[in-house]
């Protein structure tokens, strides 16, 4: 994400996740390694549902009529595509306005799924997004390192701020205090299945 759209997380995320990071490790037996894959994959999990879904169907609109070349009377409708990051207008006419093609937003979902296109870095096991991927759209960075794995999951989505959750259900900002709510119930049913098999 280009540095404008950095995400301010909720203080103290991080170090909650770090020690949910700790718990998998020494309560699953993960390597530091693995435990950051887990929590990674956990993570661009919530980022997803911070991320508006698109409708199947764009909006339609009313024409203005400040468009000489389309007047309103001819075009009495409009939706909003996007094209190399800027929206651009597709005008309809009356006979058209549910047929179109215009109307159907073909890759619905694509921004949410976007996240989890390179998620597949991680393992076999880590499932990548259902919608196809678009190259050099999303990147996941690796570091195989036992002593101090890292793993940089970059998003280059040109209309991507203007889609993420700054308020409401899912705020962007609370992602990584949901991945650790989220892996925090994990391995507490974990104790407690064990606990009653004890």
């Amino acid at each position: 994400m280009p540095s404008e759209f950095d995400i301010q997380f909720e203080p103290g995320s991080l170090e909650r996740l770090q020690e949910v990071m700790r718990r998998l490790q020494n309560e699953t037996g993960k390597s530091a390694l693995e435990a950051v894959k887990f929590t990674a994959y956990n993570v661009a999990q919530r980022l997803g549902e911070s991320t508006k879904k698109a409708r199947s169907k764009r909006k339609l609109y009313k024409n203005p009529g400040n468009n000489q070349r389309y007047p309103a009377k001819v075009f009495p409708y409009y939706v909003t595509v996007w094209r190399k990051g800027k929206p651009v207008r597709k005008y309809l006419k009356a006979e058209s306005k549910v047929t179109s093609p215009w109307r159907v937003i073909k890759y619905a979902g694509l921004a949410r799924s976007s996240w989890k296109w390179d998620i597949g870095k991680l393992g076999k096991k880590y499932r990548s997004a259902k919608i196809p991927r678009m190259p050099g759209v999303t990147t996941t960075t690796i570091r195989l390192s036992e002593t101090d794995p890292q793993v940089e999951i970059t998003n280059r989505l040109r209309y991507m701020a203007t889609i993420l959750r700054h308020d409401g259900k899912r705020p962007v900002q609370s992602a990584l205090t949901r991945a650790s709510a989220k892996l925090t119930a994990y391995l507490d049913r974990r104790l407690q299945k064990a606990a009653a098999k004890a």
